[in-house]
């Protein structure tokens, strides 16, 4: 979800549309790339170019409306265009730029260019022969960008190589090409890291790209964690806008509790799940509550790991907290509780299908399996006391 007003949206629509009309005339491999981090347009005069893209927008409708007969082929243009964008470029929440978009809405474009240039366009103007020629030259350079395009997702690296190069501003184009050197080699890991670091400085609200460099440095020695000073200053700053802090944070708690990092304290980690779970909206908390359980069962704080994996569950309704719950209770022979917690499981389960779990009837065996095994050690106990 995205913070901004349905008329904030709107507004930056008005200025993406034109951008989007640029790709469709101007073929070009550049700006192609997934993410976009687009400047919200707050009013008409913020940024100015919201209040000129409107106007010309205005313009351009009110001059097919007034255009003669079979010139209004272009007003037929415009509102396909506008009708193909209407859905998920206007009131739902999505990216407020998305290439993908385009491919439905510019054939009203497409349709008018080649209308016109064959029908309205006088021959003693432009011959015959020189229209077929251009718009073959057309068609050649949309084909030719089309299989650069192809051939650059072939390969992950050149692909996040292009995007952070051609739009390094945008955070997410940093972060993919960070990642993906690193997973690379140890070459790629000092590159990553350079790039978090240079990244952070630019934008020092965003918080997870300091979550990413943490990470990193959890790989290697020879990376230099960041300086827990730097750390909370940081983290003072997160706020709503913040997108997807528990991947990382995720990891850094795996990495911290198999002990396979320790440059960490789980006490730090702690205190910043705890802050971001005051900023972060109510719904959400379940999922962060699951992390802070582990910390706890890590530092061997049991009861009140149990406690957060509980609220955790009533948080967010996942049924892969009943199972680490229900392991908890077995593991510190807690039999009656943990059986409660599986009949609750199975009882979770059987409202969700197939599609939407993709592993259900997987889930439902193993706690099936585990009832057994605990009405097993109920009945063993019961033996033993008589």
């Amino acid at each position: 979800s995205y913070e901004y007003s349905l008329l904030n949206r709107l507004m930056t629509q008005s200025r993406i549309l034109w951008q989007y009309l640029a790709i469709i005339f101007f073929p070009s491999t550049s700006g192609v790339g997934l993410f976009h981090d687009i400047e919200i347009s707050l009013s008409l005069l913020s940024p100015m170019s919201t209040l000129i893209s409107v106007f010309f927008w205005l313009l351009v409708l009110t001059l097919a409306f007034i255009c003669p007969g079979k010139q209004k082929i272009l007003l037929l243009a415009i509102l396909w265009y506008f009708a193909g964008h209407l859905i998920e470029s206007s009131i739902l929440p999505l990216e407020l730029f998305f290439n993908h978009r385009n491919y439905l809405a510019f054939l009203g474009f497409i349709f008018a260019i080649f209308y016109g240039f064959f029908k309205l366009l006088p021959d003693k103007i432009l011959s015959a022969p020189l229209k077929i020629t251009f718009a073959f030259v057309y068609v050649f350079i949309l084909l030719f960008q089309t299989i650069s395009i192809s051939n650059l997702w072939r390969d992950p690296m050149k692909l996040s190589q292009s995007w952070y190069f051609d739009d390094s501003e945008t955070v997410r184009n940093a972060e993919l090409y960070a990642i993906t050197l690193a997973n690379r080699d140890f070459d790629g890991m000092l590159k990553a890291a350079k790039i978090y670091e240079d990244t952070f400085a630019l934008n020092p609200a965003n918080f997870r790209l300091l979550l990413n460099r943490m990470n990193l440095s959890c790989s290697s020695s020879f990376i230099s964690r960041p300086e827990n000073l730097l750390i909370i200053q940081s983290l003072q700053q997160v706020d709503k806008e913040n997108r997807d802090l528990l991947s990382p944070l995720q990891q850094l708690v795996s990495l911290t509790t198999s002990n396979v990092c320790n440059i960490y304290s789980p006490e730090l980690l702690y205190s910043i799940i705890s802050h971001i779970m005051t900023v972060m909206p109510e719904q959400s908390s379940g999922l962060y509550e699951f992390e802070l359980a582990n910390l706890k069962f890590y530092t061997d704080n049991y009861d009140e790991g149990i406690s957060l994996l509980q609220s955790s569950y009533e948080h967010s309704g996942d049924p892969g907290v009943l199972f680490s719950l229900s392991l908890r209770l077995i593991n510190a022979g807690q039999y009656q509780e943990a059986l409660a917690t599986i009949n609750k499981g199975i009882d979770r389960l059987g409202h969700y299908n197939n599609i939407r779990t993709g592993t259900r009837d997987f889930k439902l065996n193993t706690l099936y399996q585990m009832r057994r095994d605990v009405l097993g050690f109920i009945a063993g106990e019961n033996d033993i006391v008589e």
